[in-house]
Protein backbone atom coordinates (compact mmCIF):
# COMPACT_ATOMS: atom_id res chain seq x y z
CA UNK A 1 0.00 0.00 0.00
CA UNK A 2 2.45 2.73 0.80
CA UNK A 3 4.46 1.56 -2.68
CA UNK A 4 1.27 2.36 -4.47
CA UNK A 5 0.74 5.57 -2.83
CA UNK A 6 4.34 7.09 -3.29
CA UNK A 7 3.68 5.36 -6.93
CA UNK A 8 0.32 7.88 -6.67
CA UNK A 9 2.30 10.85 -5.54
CA UNK A 10 5.50 11.11 -7.64
CA UNK A 11 3.19 10.01 -10.58
CA UNK A 12 4.87 7.42 -13.34
CA UNK A 13 6.35 8.93 -16.50
CA UNK A 14 4.13 8.03 -19.54
CA UNK A 15 3.13 8.91 -22.29
CA UNK A 16 0.63 11.73 -20.87
CA UNK A 17 2.64 13.28 -18.56
CA UNK A 18 4.79 14.00 -21.75
CA UNK A 19 2.65 14.98 -23.42
CA UNK A 20 1.30 17.59 -20.43
CA UNK A 21 5.30 18.50 -20.22
CA UNK A 22 5.47 19.11 -23.57
CA UNK A 23 2.31 21.52 -23.68
CA UNK A 24 3.49 23.36 -20.47
CA UNK A 25 6.66 24.31 -22.37
CA UNK A 26 5.25 25.21 -25.32
CA UNK A 27 2.67 27.42 -23.98
CA UNK A 28 5.37 28.78 -21.44
CA UNK A 29 7.70 30.01 -24.02
CA UNK A 30 4.98 31.83 -26.42
CA UNK A 31 2.83 33.14 -23.77
CA UNK A 32 4.05 36.40 -22.76
CA UNK A 33 4.39 37.85 -25.94
CA UNK A 34 2.86 41.27 -24.51
CA UNK A 35 6.28 42.26 -23.06
CA UNK A 36 7.99 42.79 -26.25
CA UNK A 37 5.99 45.90 -26.67
CA UNK A 38 9.23 47.74 -26.57
CA UNK A 39 10.66 46.17 -29.72
CA UNK A 40 7.56 47.73 -31.26
CA UNK A 41 7.44 51.18 -29.82
CA UNK A 42 9.33 53.30 -31.85
CA UNK A 43 7.52 52.18 -35.07
CA UNK A 44 4.65 52.67 -33.64
CA UNK A 45 5.59 55.98 -32.39
CA UNK A 46 7.03 56.90 -35.71
CA UNK A 47 4.66 55.77 -38.19
CA UNK A 48 1.52 56.25 -35.93
CA UNK A 49 2.66 59.71 -34.54
CA UNK A 50 1.79 58.18 -30.88
CA UNK A 51 2.67 60.31 -27.50
CA UNK A 52 4.57 58.60 -24.66
CA UNK A 53 1.04 58.41 -22.78
CA UNK A 54 -0.48 57.16 -25.75
CA UNK A 55 2.26 54.62 -25.74
CA UNK A 56 2.01 53.73 -22.13
CA UNK A 57 -1.68 53.48 -22.17
CA UNK A 58 -1.20 50.53 -24.61
CA UNK A 59 1.25 48.76 -23.38
CA UNK A 60 -0.60 49.17 -19.38
CA UNK A 61 -3.45 47.68 -20.87
CA UNK A 62 -1.15 44.07 -21.71
CA UNK A 63 -0.11 44.61 -18.57
CA UNK A 64 -3.17 45.16 -16.71
CA UNK A 65 -4.97 42.58 -19.17
CA UNK A 66 -3.40 39.66 -17.14
CA UNK A 67 -5.14 40.38 -13.98
CA UNK A 68 -8.92 41.50 -14.00
CA UNK A 69 -10.12 37.89 -14.91
CA UNK A 70 -7.11 36.02 -12.78
CA UNK A 71 -9.82 34.39 -10.39
CA UNK A 72 -12.10 33.61 -13.04
CA UNK A 73 -8.84 31.92 -14.98
CA UNK A 74 -8.32 29.77 -11.94
CA UNK A 75 -11.32 28.72 -11.10
CA UNK A 76 -11.74 27.28 -15.01
CA UNK A 77 -8.58 25.98 -14.29
CA UNK A 78 -9.52 24.19 -11.03
CA UNK A 79 -12.87 23.49 -12.49
CA UNK A 80 -12.52 22.49 -16.34
CA UNK A 81 -8.35 21.84 -16.58
CA UNK A 82 -5.78 22.95 -18.17
CA UNK A 83 -7.19 22.44 -21.88
CA UNK A 84 -9.58 24.78 -21.50
CA UNK A 85 -7.15 27.79 -20.43
CA UNK A 86 -4.86 27.19 -23.32
CA UNK A 87 -8.11 27.27 -25.74
CA UNK A 88 -9.10 30.39 -24.28
CA UNK A 89 -5.43 31.61 -24.29
CA UNK A 90 -5.25 30.72 -28.33
CA UNK A 91 -8.39 32.77 -29.02
CA UNK A 92 -7.54 36.09 -27.20
CA UNK A 93 -3.83 35.88 -29.06
CA UNK A 94 -5.62 35.13 -32.61
CA UNK A 95 -8.05 38.28 -32.07
CA UNK A 96 -5.86 40.36 -30.43
CA UNK A 97 -2.77 40.23 -32.64
CA UNK A 98 -5.08 40.07 -35.61
CA UNK A 99 -6.70 43.12 -34.91
CA UNK A 100 -3.80 45.28 -33.52
CA UNK A 101 -1.85 44.27 -37.29
CA UNK A 102 -4.86 45.30 -38.88
CA UNK A 103 -5.04 48.49 -37.33
CA UNK A 104 -1.68 49.21 -37.78
CA UNK A 105 -2.04 48.60 -41.57
CA UNK A 106 -4.80 51.17 -41.63
CA UNK A 107 -4.03 53.92 -40.38
CA UNK A 108 -0.61 54.22 -41.07
CA UNK A 109 -0.32 57.78 -41.98
CA UNK A 110 3.11 60.15 -42.61
CA UNK A 111 1.33 63.81 -41.99
CA UNK A 112 -1.55 62.56 -39.17
CA UNK A 113 -1.52 60.57 -36.12
CA UNK A 114 -4.17 57.68 -35.39
CA UNK A 115 -7.85 58.23 -34.58
CA UNK A 116 -9.02 58.04 -31.46
CA UNK A 117 -11.43 55.24 -32.78
CA UNK A 118 -8.58 53.36 -34.13
CA UNK A 119 -6.17 54.58 -31.02
CA UNK A 120 -8.91 52.22 -28.51
CA UNK A 121 -9.25 49.78 -30.51
CA UNK A 122 -5.21 48.90 -30.22
CA UNK A 123 -5.82 49.32 -26.17
CA UNK A 124 -8.50 46.90 -26.63
CA UNK A 125 -5.73 44.34 -28.30
CA UNK A 126 -3.46 44.39 -25.69
CA UNK A 127 -6.05 44.24 -23.54
CA UNK A 128 -6.77 41.31 -25.49
CA UNK A 129 -3.19 39.86 -25.35
CA UNK A 130 -2.72 40.41 -21.27
CA UNK A 131 -5.65 38.49 -21.01
CA UNK A 132 -4.40 35.83 -23.24
CA UNK A 133 -1.27 35.70 -21.23
CA UNK A 134 -2.92 34.96 -17.84
CA UNK A 135 -4.78 32.07 -19.64
CA UNK A 136 -1.59 30.28 -20.74
CA UNK A 137 -0.04 31.46 -17.33
CA UNK A 138 -2.64 29.32 -15.75
CA UNK A 139 -2.50 26.18 -18.29
CA UNK A 140 1.61 26.01 -18.02
CA UNK A 141 2.31 26.96 -14.24
CA UNK A 142 -0.06 26.01 -12.33
CA UNK A 143 -0.65 22.19 -14.95
CA UNK A 144 3.30 21.82 -13.67
CA UNK A 145 2.35 22.42 -9.86
CA UNK A 146 -0.44 19.73 -10.13
CA UNK A 147 1.68 17.10 -12.24
CA UNK A 148 4.29 17.42 -9.61
CA UNK A 149 3.11 17.86 -6.49
CA UNK A 150 6.11 16.15 -4.48
CA UNK A 151 8.50 19.26 -6.32
CA UNK A 152 6.17 22.21 -6.87
CA UNK A 153 9.27 24.57 -6.03
CA UNK A 154 10.97 22.75 -8.89
CA UNK A 155 7.93 22.51 -11.27
CA UNK A 156 6.75 25.63 -10.81
CA UNK A 157 10.20 27.31 -11.25
CA UNK A 158 11.29 25.55 -14.51
CA UNK A 159 7.12 26.26 -16.17
CA UNK A 160 7.81 30.40 -14.23
CA UNK A 161 11.37 30.68 -16.06
CA UNK A 162 10.04 29.18 -19.40
CA UNK A 163 7.23 31.75 -18.73
CA UNK A 164 9.65 34.43 -18.17
CA UNK A 165 12.53 33.49 -21.31
CA UNK A 166 8.83 33.92 -23.56
CA UNK A 167 9.46 37.70 -24.49
CA UNK A 168 13.72 36.77 -25.44
CA UNK A 169 12.12 33.48 -27.26
CA UNK A 170 9.43 35.55 -29.39
CA UNK A 171 11.90 38.72 -29.67
CA UNK A 172 14.92 36.90 -31.82
CA UNK A 173 12.71 36.66 -34.91
CA UNK A 174 12.37 40.49 -34.51
CA UNK A 175 15.35 41.19 -36.57
CA UNK A 176 13.36 39.47 -39.75
CA UNK A 177 11.20 42.59 -39.73
CA UNK A 178 13.67 45.39 -39.46
CA UNK A 179 12.11 48.20 -41.46
CA UNK A 180 13.85 51.35 -44.14
CA UNK A 181 14.39 53.56 -41.00
CA UNK A 182 16.11 50.81 -39.00
CA UNK A 183 13.32 49.63 -35.97
CA UNK A 184 11.49 46.33 -36.00
CA UNK A 185 8.08 46.97 -38.61
CA UNK A 186 5.24 46.75 -36.15
CA UNK A 187 2.27 45.37 -38.07
CA UNK A 188 4.70 42.37 -40.03
CA UNK A 189 6.19 41.01 -36.34
CA UNK A 190 2.88 41.57 -34.62
CA UNK A 191 0.83 39.15 -37.70
CA UNK A 192 4.31 36.36 -36.58
CA UNK A 193 3.70 36.51 -33.18
CA UNK A 194 -0.26 35.91 -33.76
CA UNK A 195 0.23 32.92 -35.85
CA UNK A 196 2.86 31.47 -33.70
CA UNK A 197 0.87 31.82 -30.48
CA UNK A 198 -2.26 30.90 -31.76
CA UNK A 199 -0.88 27.68 -33.03
CA UNK A 200 1.07 26.61 -30.58
CA UNK A 201 -1.76 27.06 -27.96
CA UNK A 202 -4.30 25.47 -29.92
CA UNK A 203 -2.37 22.26 -30.34
CA UNK A 204 -1.41 22.26 -26.45
CA UNK A 205 -5.28 22.41 -25.65
CA UNK A 206 -5.58 19.29 -28.18
CA UNK A 207 -2.37 18.06 -26.33
CA UNK A 208 -3.91 18.67 -22.30
CA UNK A 209 -7.30 16.84 -23.60
CA UNK A 210 -5.84 14.07 -24.99
CA UNK A 211 -3.56 13.15 -22.11
CA UNK A 212 -6.58 13.90 -19.73
CA UNK A 213 -9.21 11.41 -21.67
CA UNK A 214 -6.61 8.93 -21.92
CA UNK A 215 -5.77 8.69 -18.50
CA UNK A 216 -9.21 8.25 -17.85
CA UNK A 217 -9.85 5.50 -20.23
CA UNK A 218 -7.20 3.90 -18.78
CA UNK A 219 -7.86 4.04 -15.28
CA UNK A 220 -4.49 6.07 -14.60
CA UNK A 221 -4.93 8.90 -11.51
CA UNK A 222 -4.23 12.35 -13.38
CA UNK A 223 -3.58 15.56 -11.60
CA UNK A 224 -6.08 16.97 -12.79
CA UNK A 225 -9.14 14.46 -12.58
CA UNK A 226 -8.00 13.00 -8.85
CA UNK A 227 -6.91 15.71 -6.37
CA UNK A 228 -5.35 13.36 -4.07
CA UNK A 229 -6.47 14.49 0.01
CA UNK A 230 -4.00 14.27 2.55
CA UNK A 231 -4.59 12.12 5.42
CA UNK A 232 -5.00 13.69 9.22
CA UNK A 233 -2.87 11.40 10.58
CA UNK A 234 -0.25 11.98 7.96
CA UNK A 235 0.35 15.29 7.18
CA UNK A 236 2.47 16.14 3.96
CA UNK A 237 3.76 19.10 2.06
CA UNK A 238 0.19 19.27 1.07
CA UNK A 239 -1.32 20.13 4.12
CA UNK A 240 -2.22 23.84 4.54
CA UNK A 241 -0.65 25.57 6.84
CA UNK A 242 -4.02 26.69 8.63
CA UNK A 243 -5.18 24.17 10.49
CA UNK A 244 -8.51 22.10 9.60
CA UNK A 245 -11.52 20.66 11.86
CA UNK A 246 -13.57 18.71 10.61
CA UNK A 247 -13.88 20.98 7.06
CA UNK A 248 -12.43 19.91 3.92
CA UNK A 249 -10.22 23.42 2.90
CA UNK A 250 -12.34 23.49 -0.20
CA UNK A 251 -14.88 24.73 2.23
CA UNK A 252 -13.03 27.95 3.04
CA UNK A 253 -15.03 30.77 1.59
CA UNK A 254 -13.70 33.85 -0.53
CA UNK A 255 -15.33 35.43 2.07
CA UNK A 256 -13.18 34.23 4.54
CA UNK A 257 -10.11 35.03 2.24
CA UNK A 258 -11.15 38.51 2.07
CA UNK A 259 -11.26 38.90 5.88
CA UNK A 260 -7.48 37.65 6.10
CA UNK A 261 -5.74 40.69 7.08
CA UNK A 262 -2.38 39.03 6.84
CA UNK A 263 -3.55 38.57 2.84
CA UNK A 264 -4.15 42.05 2.34
CA UNK A 265 -0.89 42.90 3.91
CA UNK A 266 1.18 40.20 1.10
CA UNK A 267 -1.08 41.64 -1.57
CA UNK A 268 -0.29 45.35 -1.27
CA UNK A 269 3.46 44.50 -1.06
CA UNK A 270 3.25 42.60 -4.20
CA UNK A 271 1.03 45.12 -6.27
CA UNK A 272 3.74 47.94 -5.03
CA UNK A 273 6.93 46.24 -6.08
CA UNK A 274 5.65 44.21 -9.18
CA UNK A 275 3.64 47.11 -10.16
CA UNK A 276 6.83 49.25 -10.81
CA UNK A 277 8.41 45.95 -12.21
CA UNK A 278 6.10 45.62 -14.93
CA UNK A 279 6.55 49.78 -15.37
CA UNK A 280 10.28 49.22 -16.42
CA UNK A 281 9.17 46.04 -18.35
CA UNK A 282 6.66 48.49 -20.33
CA UNK A 283 8.65 51.28 -20.59
CA UNK A 284 12.34 50.17 -21.12
CA UNK A 285 12.22 51.30 -24.94
CA UNK A 286 11.74 55.12 -23.72
CA UNK A 287 14.13 55.37 -20.71
CA UNK A 288 16.89 53.67 -23.56
CA UNK A 289 16.61 55.47 -26.57
CA UNK A 290 16.15 58.93 -24.09
CA UNK A 291 19.95 58.35 -23.08
CA UNK A 292 23.22 59.22 -25.65
CA UNK A 293 25.45 56.43 -26.29
CA UNK A 294 28.32 56.70 -24.20
CA UNK A 295 30.79 57.28 -27.45
CA UNK A 296 28.33 59.84 -29.40
CA UNK A 297 25.66 62.47 -27.55
CA UNK A 298 23.36 62.01 -30.74
CA UNK A 299 20.30 59.83 -29.86
CA UNK A 300 19.12 57.23 -32.30
CA UNK A 301 16.94 54.46 -32.10
CA UNK A 302 18.88 51.41 -32.60
CA UNK A 303 16.65 47.95 -32.37
CA UNK A 304 20.11 46.00 -31.27
CA UNK A 305 19.53 48.44 -28.52
CA UNK A 306 15.77 48.11 -27.21
CA UNK A 307 15.79 44.20 -28.01
CA UNK A 308 18.63 43.84 -26.24
CA UNK A 309 17.03 45.03 -23.01
CA UNK A 310 13.91 42.87 -23.28
CA UNK A 311 16.19 40.02 -23.71
CA UNK A 312 18.39 40.57 -20.92
CA UNK A 313 14.88 40.78 -18.42
CA UNK A 314 13.91 37.96 -19.85
CA UNK A 315 17.09 35.90 -19.04
CA UNK A 316 17.11 37.31 -16.39
CA UNK A 317 13.74 36.31 -15.17
CA UNK A 318 14.61 33.12 -16.25
CA UNK A 319 17.03 32.18 -14.38
CA UNK A 320 15.92 33.35 -11.10
CA UNK A 321 12.64 31.50 -11.63
CA UNK A 322 15.33 28.57 -12.80
CA UNK A 323 17.64 28.88 -9.70
CA UNK A 324 14.76 30.09 -7.37
CA UNK A 325 13.11 27.43 -7.82
CA UNK A 326 15.00 24.24 -6.35
CA UNK A 327 16.43 26.57 -3.25
CA UNK A 328 13.14 27.20 -1.88
CA UNK A 329 12.55 23.38 -2.43
CA UNK A 330 16.12 22.90 -0.55
CA UNK A 331 15.86 25.77 1.72
CA UNK A 332 12.14 26.39 2.70
CA UNK A 333 11.00 22.91 2.56
CA UNK A 334 7.46 22.64 3.78
CA UNK A 335 6.67 22.31 7.73
CA UNK A 336 5.32 18.88 6.84
CA UNK A 337 8.35 17.41 4.54
CA UNK A 338 10.74 17.25 7.48
CA UNK A 339 11.09 18.01 10.89
CA UNK A 340 14.20 20.37 10.73
CA UNK A 341 13.54 24.10 10.54
CA UNK A 342 16.55 25.28 8.92
CA UNK A 343 17.85 28.90 9.01
CA UNK A 344 16.92 31.00 6.03
CA UNK A 345 14.91 34.08 4.98
CA UNK A 346 11.60 32.28 4.02
CA UNK A 347 9.64 32.71 1.25
CA UNK A 348 8.01 36.07 2.64
CA UNK A 349 12.09 36.81 3.31
CA UNK A 350 12.88 36.20 -0.68
CA UNK A 351 9.71 38.68 -1.61
CA UNK A 352 11.59 41.54 0.96
CA UNK A 353 14.89 40.72 -0.94
CA UNK A 354 13.54 41.25 -4.02
CA UNK A 355 12.14 44.05 -2.86
CA UNK A 356 15.42 45.76 -1.60
CA UNK A 357 17.07 44.63 -4.70
CA UNK A 358 14.68 46.56 -6.98
CA UNK A 359 15.06 49.63 -4.63
CA UNK A 360 18.96 49.65 -5.28
CA UNK A 361 18.27 49.50 -8.85
CA UNK A 362 15.77 52.35 -8.82
CA UNK A 363 18.20 54.54 -7.25
CA UNK A 364 21.13 53.76 -9.17
CA UNK A 365 19.04 54.97 -12.08
CA UNK A 366 18.37 58.11 -10.46
CA UNK A 367 21.57 58.84 -9.35
CA UNK A 368 24.00 57.66 -11.80
CA UNK A 369 23.07 56.78 -14.94
CA UNK A 370 23.92 59.06 -17.56
CA UNK A 371 24.59 56.48 -21.13
CA UNK A 372 22.87 53.70 -22.68
CA UNK A 373 25.40 50.92 -22.07
CA UNK A 374 24.42 51.33 -18.07
CA UNK A 375 20.74 50.92 -18.58
CA UNK A 376 21.43 46.65 -18.62
CA UNK A 377 21.72 46.63 -14.78
CA UNK A 378 18.42 47.86 -14.51
CA UNK A 379 17.04 45.40 -16.88
CA UNK A 380 18.83 43.10 -14.91
CA UNK A 381 17.79 43.81 -11.33
CA UNK A 382 14.19 44.04 -12.86
CA UNK A 383 13.55 40.51 -14.35
CA UNK A 384 15.81 38.92 -11.23
CA UNK A 385 13.06 40.70 -8.79
CA UNK A 386 9.74 40.22 -10.77
CA UNK A 387 10.82 36.28 -11.69
CA UNK A 388 11.87 35.74 -7.75
CA UNK A 389 8.42 37.16 -6.03
CA UNK A 390 6.22 35.25 -8.90
CA UNK A 391 8.34 32.07 -8.48
CA UNK A 392 7.90 32.16 -4.55
CA UNK A 393 3.57 32.95 -4.94
CA UNK A 394 2.46 29.99 -5.87
CA UNK A 395 4.39 27.73 -3.09
CA UNK A 396 3.24 30.45 -0.25
CA UNK A 397 -0.39 30.59 -1.15
CA UNK A 398 -0.08 26.76 -1.11
CA UNK A 399 1.15 26.30 2.42
CA UNK A 400 -0.84 29.10 4.12
CA UNK A 401 -4.50 28.98 2.54
CA UNK A 402 -4.36 25.08 1.19
CA UNK A 403 -4.49 23.77 -1.96
CA UNK A 404 -7.62 23.25 -2.42
CA UNK A 405 -8.49 26.64 -4.18
CA UNK A 406 -4.91 27.16 -5.60
CA UNK A 407 -6.16 28.64 -8.49
CA UNK A 408 -8.22 31.12 -6.71
CA UNK A 409 -6.24 31.95 -4.26
CA UNK A 410 -2.97 32.89 -6.35
CA UNK A 411 -5.39 34.31 -8.65
CA UNK A 412 -6.42 36.60 -6.31
CA UNK A 413 -2.97 37.85 -5.68
CA UNK A 414 -1.94 38.00 -9.22
CA UNK A 415 -4.59 40.75 -9.36
CA UNK A 416 -2.35 43.06 -6.93
CA UNK A 417 -0.20 44.30 -10.08
CA UNK A 418 -3.63 45.54 -11.86
CA UNK A 419 -3.81 48.50 -9.74
CA UNK A 420 -0.76 49.46 -9.18
CA UNK A 421 1.03 48.91 -12.46
CA UNK A 422 -1.39 51.90 -13.94
CA UNK A 423 -0.63 53.92 -11.41
CA UNK A 424 3.27 53.52 -11.69
CA UNK A 425 2.69 53.58 -15.54
CA UNK A 426 0.98 57.31 -15.43
CA UNK A 427 3.44 57.99 -13.56
CA UNK A 428 6.76 57.85 -15.34
CA UNK A 429 4.69 58.94 -18.74
CA UNK A 430 3.30 62.27 -17.57
CA UNK A 431 7.10 62.98 -15.93
CA UNK A 432 8.32 62.08 -19.50
CA UNK A 433 5.66 64.38 -21.32
CA UNK A 434 6.26 66.85 -19.17
CA UNK A 435 9.94 66.83 -19.97
CA UNK A 436 9.40 66.99 -23.51
CA UNK A 437 9.63 70.04 -25.76
CA UNK A 438 7.22 72.11 -27.22
CA UNK A 439 5.03 70.77 -30.30
CA UNK A 440 6.59 71.75 -33.53
CA UNK A 441 4.79 71.02 -36.83
CA UNK A 442 2.38 68.56 -35.39
CA UNK A 443 5.57 66.55 -34.04
CA UNK A 444 6.41 65.98 -30.00
CA UNK A 445 9.98 66.41 -29.65
CA UNK A 446 11.27 63.91 -27.61
CA UNK A 447 12.79 64.36 -24.27
CA UNK A 448 17.22 63.58 -23.48
CA UNK A 449 18.54 62.33 -20.49
CA UNK A 450 17.83 61.14 -17.27
CA UNK A 451 15.62 64.70 -16.26
CA UNK A 452 12.97 62.28 -18.34
CA UNK A 453 12.26 59.97 -15.77
CA UNK A 454 14.76 60.43 -12.67
CA UNK A 455 11.65 61.58 -10.10
CA UNK A 456 10.15 58.63 -11.14
CA UNK A 457 13.04 56.45 -10.18
CA UNK A 458 13.17 58.03 -7.13
CA UNK A 459 9.41 57.82 -6.00
CA UNK A 460 9.99 54.19 -7.03
CA UNK A 461 12.98 53.31 -4.98
CA UNK A 462 11.09 55.02 -1.55
CA UNK A 463 8.41 52.95 -2.01
CA UNK A 464 9.82 49.47 -2.75
CA UNK A 465 12.04 49.81 0.05
CA UNK A 466 9.19 50.95 2.39
CA UNK A 467 7.37 48.12 1.22
CA UNK A 468 10.68 45.74 1.84
CA UNK A 469 11.00 46.70 5.41
CA UNK A 470 7.08 46.41 5.74
CA UNK A 471 7.35 42.73 5.13
CA UNK A 472 9.33 42.31 8.27
CA UNK A 473 6.39 41.46 10.52
CA UNK A 474 4.80 38.78 8.48
CA UNK A 475 8.22 37.20 8.47
CA UNK A 476 8.55 36.77 11.55
CA UNK A 477 4.65 35.63 11.66
CA UNK A 478 5.50 32.78 9.31
CA UNK A 479 8.99 32.12 9.91
CA UNK A 480 9.54 28.36 10.25
CA UNK A 481 6.69 27.39 8.26
CA UNK A 482 6.60 29.59 4.40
Amino acid sequence: MTNSNQIRRYGSINSQTIIKCICIGANALTGCGVFTFPIIAPSLADRLHLSQPQLSTIVVAGLIGQYPFAALGGKLFDKVGSWACSLCAMSMFAIGYGLFGWTVHKHVSEDYPVSPAAFRLMVGCFFLLGLGSMFSYFSSTFAAAKEFPRQTGLATGIALALFGLSPLFLSLPSSWFIAGKDYVEAQSYIIFLGLVTGIVHLLSSIGFYYSIRSGQSRNEPTSEIHAEQPSETSPDEETPLIPKTSTPAEEQSFLTLLADKHFWWLWVSVALVTGSAEMIIGNVATIVVSLPKAESPKLTVIPNIVSSQVQIISISNTLSRLIAGPLIDIFCPSPFATDARRPWPGRVGIIASAAMLLGTAYAYMATLVKFQSQVWLLSAATGIGYGMIWTVIPGLVKLVWGEANLGRNAGMISYAPFFSTPVWSYIFANNVQRANGPISGGHEHNCEGAACWGATFEMASVTVFIVGLGLLPLWKKWKGWV
